[in-house]
């Protein structure tokens, strides 16, 4: 059962990739709560980060301030996913409360700490990043993070999420 909810953080990114925000959120509650219950913490950690990523890219920050908090907590220091995703979830937090040049730095150490060959995290990561960037006014780097997103996820092959891909890309 742990392995069945931890995969559900797996479901929930392919969410994320493709914009559907609720739809992640939908799948990441019951299985942190499961393993909340089972006490397990290794997958916790990136489930909670994933499922704060998903409430903060809803504009729900009060909601996923706690479980940002969880995730740092629970988060092994050579976890590079859960490093990343937390980062990336609390430089939303602090975009969307205008705290833009903290935001920023987080953002852009979220898709550093990711290695060349984490293209699933890099397209997902980088496009909060690219957000991030475009909400604070500096539409340059938010064009590279979107650029370098959309490189990882064609590299992967990713198809899911290319009309929303092509509405942010318009707007920078």
């Amino acid at each position: 059962m742990v392995d069945a909810h931890a995969y559900a953080m797996s479901t929930a990114c392919v969410s994320l990739l493709g914009g559907a925000y609720e739809d992640a959120e939908r799948v990441l509650v019951p299985a942190r709560e499961a393993l909340s219950a089972y006490g397990e913490s290794g997958y916790l950690s990136t489930v909670a980060g994933v499922a704060a990523l998903s409430l903060a890219w809803q504009g729900r920050y009060d909601e996923a301030e706690p479980l940002v908090n969880q995730a740092r907590a629970l988060g092994a220091e050579d976890d590079s996913s859960t490093q990343a995703i937390w980062r990336a979830a609390t430089a939303r937090v602090l975009a969307g409360r205008g705290e833009f040049d903290r935001a920023c730095e987080l953002a852009a150490e979220s898709v550093a700490i990711l290695g060349p060959r984490r293209l699933f995290d890099r397209g997902m990561l980088g496009v909060s990043a690219a957000e991030v960037h475009r909400d604070a006014g500096r539409l340059g780097e938010a064009r590279t993070f979107l650029d370098q997103a959309l490189d990882a996820r064609r590299q992967k092959g990713i198809l899911i999420g290319r009309e929303w891909m092509q509405a942010l890309s318009a707007e920078l």
